[in-house]
């Protein structure tokens, strides 16, 4: 994951937020994918490459989505955006945990509820890279491509 957060960095100084935010996304959803296949008694090197796909579809994701909230939002808002991204983050990772949590203990029973969770999951994956594509600047970071915090 540390290797994927370089990655990020680099990428999005490079190409912007908007490709680094959307590759990650695309490998982090086909990491879960990847993971839809097990069933118990996996090896767990067959786990290695979908857990690593989906970790670092996270490490490249995030610090793009920073720069990009950061990028948007005006100088004198700087603070208020980073509190805003924290506070999606931790709002959002609460509630992905409880759904997939929600759908592991379901009446399915564990492994069919984790195949369920892990499409889920992954389909959010998706669509968050579809609305990033929809709404992140084409042109690198938001800032630079006319898309102000608020002043849309």
């Amino acid at each position: 994951m540390p290797v994927a957060a370089v990655l990020s960095v680099r990428l999005t100084s490079h190409r912007g937020p908007r490709v680094t935010m959307i590759s990650g996304l695309v490998l982090g959803a086909a990491g879960l994918l990847g993971l839809i296949g097990t069933a118990r008694g996996t090896p767990y090197w067959v786990l290695v490459a979908p857990m690593l796909a989906a970790g670092s579809g996270m490490a490249l994701t995030m610090p793009a989505a920073t720069t990009a909230v950061m990028d948007a939002a005006p100088a004198s808002r700087g603070g208020t955006a980073a509190g805003l991204i924290n506070t999606a983050r931790q709002v959002g990772g609460a509630l992905g945990v409880a759904v997939a949590g929600a759908l592991v203990s379901g009446a399915m029973g564990f492994v069919p509820g984790l195949h369920v969770a892990l499409a889920v999951c992954s389909g959010a994956f998706l669509l968050g890279g579809v609305v990033t594509a929809a709404t992140v600047g084409r042109g690198g970071s938001p800032a630079r491509a006319g898309l102000r915090c608020g002043k849309n």
